[in-house]
């Protein structure tokens, strides 16, 4: 259980980090892209967290 959400934690840092990254670039062109690219940066390391989780604990 302890070796799953090191992973999924480590996969939605990830996902986040990159959202963060890409909105970033987009902030000179509207504040709004860089809290969509945050969301969507949250959301796929969500996904991404819940289709690796094997459901076995």
């Amino acid at each position: 259980m302890r070796d799953m959400l090191s992973k999924g934690s480590c996969t939605l840092g990830g996902a986040v980090l990159l959202g963060v990254g890409l909105g970033l670039y987009f902030m000179e062109q509207s504040g709004l892209a860089f809290l969509g690219a945050l969301m969507s940066g949250l959301g796929a390391g969500l996904m991404l967290m819940a289709g690796g989780s094997s459901g076995s604990d």
